[in-house]
């Protein structure tokens, strides 16, 4: 991730592996920054990133507890302000998308089986 333009911050599994509001579900349902990229969630004073959530209302006790947490969790994220998000496939390593890539590991992953989908489209 680079500046975060292009990630959702709730929706997309970009930090620790799953989405956020997988992880907050109360906080995720008070939200009023659903929908919002990362990018949106915070802002740049001077050169540190600040997060800001917006909620439809006050939060409890616990809530408030629980955001506590999610903002230390955060801490460690460092946005790289003009730098734009792109994807990286983590199937090959130059993180790029290919077909016969994808092609090749299905193929390894259905051997032995009896799938003559593969023989429809085999190249050879």
């Amino acid at each position: 991730m680079g500046s975060g333009d292009k990630v959702k911050f709730w929706e997309d599994a970009w930090f620790s592996g799953s989405p956020l509001r997988n992880l907050y579900p109360r906080l995720f349902s008070l939200s009023l920054d659903q929908g919002l990229t990362v990018a949106e969630v915070g802002e740049w004073e001077d050169f540190v990133w600040l997060w800001r959530f917006r909620c439809m209302r006050v939060r409890l006790k616990r809530e408030s507890t629980q955001e506590e947490e999610l903002l230390r969790l955060l801490s460690s994220v460092k946005l790289l302000r003009e730098v734009k998000d792109r994807q990286v496939w983590e199937g090959d390593a130059s993180g790029e998308f290919s077909v016969k890539f994808a092609y090749d590991r299905l193929e390894q992953h259905v051997k032995g089986s009896h799938h003559d989908i593969f023989k429809a489209f085999s190249v050879g």
